[in-house]
């Protein structure tokens, strides 16, 4: 009897710290635990603020720090900007696949969408914990509505991302503006529109060579046809 009360007892610590685990991260997705050995993502802080690039992904705690997640093929950064648009911190990570970002109060979740795994990160890049996020209707639903939504608020100010450039927009990738709006007016936090107008201007250059270079080999091999 007494071995069996010392095995309850030790089931009812498993499943406590179980929980425990799974709750220590807040986050709308349902989640599962993870095996943190097979999470081998690295990522480092830094504090001076790096090249803008186009937005890939945004969120914006209570407290108005707003996260931007750039990408430049496996090269990931998030940088932290306060209210003003002052930049603050940041991450950097290399990682194969998209990713998405989410507050968890001063913490911050990062959701690397390849893998299915949503970590937590304090300010200094500790990892708090990680989880598996699990495959459902209800997650792909959050991910489109909450983690790849173009607009968030925060009681009554509502941040935005855009994109500029007017029909050139689409040779763009991702969004060049994120804008915050309040019982002031509209202001723009961060503007990378130059930039990507002039990659998008080079981009449709160089379409436009490809194209006339096959269209000038067509033609030849015409003109050879019928000679």
């Amino acid at each position: 009897m007494k071995y069996i009360k010392s095995l309850y007892l030790i089931i009812a610590l498993i499943v406590s710290f179980s929980s425990y685990t799974v709750s220590a991260i807040n986050t709308g997705f349902e989640t599962e635990l993870l095996d943190e050995d097979k999470f081998d993502v690295n990522i480092s802080v830094f504090y001076s603020e790096p090249e803008r690039l186009p937005i890939n992904c945004f969120d914006v705690n209570n407290d108005g720090l707003i996260a931007i997640g750039t990408n430049r093929f496996e090269e990931k950064r998030i940088c932290i900007y306060d209210s003003k648009g002052n930049f603050k911190y940041g991450y950097e990570f290399n990682y194969e696949g998209d990713f998405g970002v989410e507050w968890d109060e001063k913490n911050l979740n990062i959701y690397f969408m390849r893998s299915g795994i949503l970590a937590s990160y304090d300010y200094e890049g500790n990892c708090k914990g990680s989880l598996k996020v699990k495959d459902s209707m209800e997650n792909n639903k959050y991910t489109n509505d909450f983690i790849e939504s173009e607009e968030k608020s925060i009681g009554e100010t509502k941040y935005a991302i855009s994109v500029s450039g007017g029909l050139l927009s689409i040779f763009t990738v991702g969004y060049s503006k994120l804008s915050v709006t309040d019982g002031v007016g509209t202001t723009v936090l961060y503007d990378v529109s130059e930039k990507q107008l002039t990659s998008a201007i080079l981009f449709m250059v160089f379409i436009v060579i490809i194209l006339a270079f096959v269209w000038i080999c067509i033609a030849k091999k015409i003109k050879e046809i019928d000679l």
